[in-house]
């Protein structure tokens, strides 16, 4: 099949165990950095990332 186009989306929620509020504005910007390099060092594209303080 020559002209097959596939584009998939994904979306994954991390969290602390038992969902609690640890992700504290302190850390968020750091933490998206962070995973924002995971995803570029596998060559993935993110499109968006945001968070709230019990989960990403």
């Amino acid at each position: 099949m020559p002209n097959t186009y596939s584009q998939l989306y994904y979306h994954y929620v991390f969290s602390p165990k038992y969902r609690e509020s640890l992700i504290s504005e302190k850390i968020e910007l750091d933490l998206y950095k962070y995973i924002t390099g995971i995803a570029k060092n596998l060559n993935q594209t993110l499109l968006q990332i945001n968070g709230m303080p019990d989960h990403i």
